[in-house]
């Protein structure tokens, strides 16, 4: 395999649509070379394009997790911060929910 240049890896990390290519480009050379441009630390790499599709579908993957993890995360505030408020605070229900709770109660054999 040829060693690509950083102007190959910036004009490629563009190209596949990378959001900084220029940064991304510089992680990926600095970081391959620093391993001898072998994938895992052992296979020496065959082809950099697939690596480099492989680096940038990652970043995409992680980015979209963000995204969502900003939609689905459950508050870290615990409700036990919140002041209680004991069953005898509330109010009773109106007499006609007692009167409909009696009758379902009736029809279900309660």
């Amino acid at each position: 395999m040829i060693k690509p240049t950083e102007f190959e890896l910036s004009g490629y990390f563009l190209e596949l649509g990378c959001n900084n290519p220029k940064t991304e480009s510089e992680k990926f050379f600095d970081y391959f070379d620093s391993v001898g441009w072998k994938i895992g630390g052992k296979a020496p790499m065959k082809d950099w394009k697939a690596t480099v599709r492989t680096w940038v579908r990652r970043i995409k993957e992680r980015e979209h997790k963000v995204e969502l993890k900003k939609f689905v995360e459950i508050p870290t505030r615990h409700m036990s911060n919140e002041p209680k408020i004991e069953v005898s605070e509330c109010a009773p229900p109106p007499a006609e929910w007692r009167k409909m709770l009696q009758d379902l109660a009736n029809k279900k054999g309660v």
